[in-house]
């Protein structure tokens, strides 16, 4: 129900005219009785003054005044009909408007600003591929070969010359951050020099020590970067046949100097 111009204010308004008019025709009604009764009292008055005897009196109206007051009765009614329909209408039509009106919709159109994520170039990086270790020659004997070439005779012994052949290369690892081969010079003996030659990833670096000392050594590996050399010498009034004297070094591959770094004891001079 509206409570604009067609609210609950227009339809009482509406049922006060009606209450109005109903009652007014009633008053017609009893007004045009009341006027029948004293047309009717008026002529009994008339005939007993003319000395007429017991009158009947009758109370019938006058055609024409009983038309006149349904008349009456008949335009009110019209009258209250038509302002009701009129009140209704309006209302209607009133309503009728407030209800259909369709809302107006709005669009809005909300364009996002590209994230900072989005906007901000994320570099490509590539993955840096895990070094592979550099590796040497895959045979000791060819990594070898200018090393030994190359190897200084001992003293006394200027006419031998090494005995690349028969070398001892199981040592050697191409990979590896430090291994040996053991080499001596050709027709030796028991007392004859032996020569161990280091390598870093199959490159020959040098021999462990810068002398050659008698006897033949005995390498183990300590580490793929530590190789211990134990060294065999003939004590005071020993044969060569025979030696006792026992010493230990111990050659380390150190990442940080490029060197190999010597600890323990090498054979006393002789």
């Amino acid at each position: 129900m509206g409570t604009g111009p067609c609210g609950p204010s227009i339809r009482s308004s509406a049922t006060s005219i009606v209450s109005w008019c109903f009652p007014r025709m009633g008053a017609v009604s009893q007004h045009a009785g009341g006027s029948q009764a004293r047309v009717a009292s008026t002529r009994v008055r008339q005939e007993r003054r003319a000395g007429h005897g017991p009158v009947t009196m009758r109370a019938t109206a006058r055609p024409g005044r009983q038309r006149g007051g349904m008349r009456l009765t008949r335009a009110a009614l019209i009258l209250t009909t038509a302002t009701l329909a009129a009140l209704l209408t309006g209302c209607s039509g009133a309503d009728g408007a407030d209800g259909g009106a369709a809302t107006p919709t709005v669009t809005e159109t909300v364009t996002a600003p590209p994230s900072d994520a989005a906007s901000a170039s994320t570099p490509t990086r590539t993955p840096t591929p895990t070094p592979t270790p550099t590796c040497g020659p895959s045979s000791g004997a060819e990594a070898a070969a200018d090393g030994i070439a190359a190897l200084p005779l001992p003293a006394g012994l200027e006419d031998a010359k090494w005995d690349a052949a028969n070398a001892d290369y199981s040592g050697y690892d191409a990979c590896a951050p430090l291994s040996w081969s053991v080499v001596a010079p050709e027709f030796g003996t028991a007392g004859s020099p032996y020569a161990i030659l280091l390598f870093h990833e199959g490159r020959y670096l040098g021999t462990a020590t810068a002398q050659q000392y008698a006897f033949e050594p005995t390498v183990e590996r300590q580490s793929d970067s530590a190789v211990t050399v134990t060294y065999r010498f003939a004590k005071a009034g020993e044969p060569n046949a025979a030696p006792s004297g026992l010493t230990t070094a111990t050659f380390t591959w150190n990442d940080e100097t490029g060197r190999v770094e010597m600890t323990g004891d090498t054979p006393p001079a002789q």
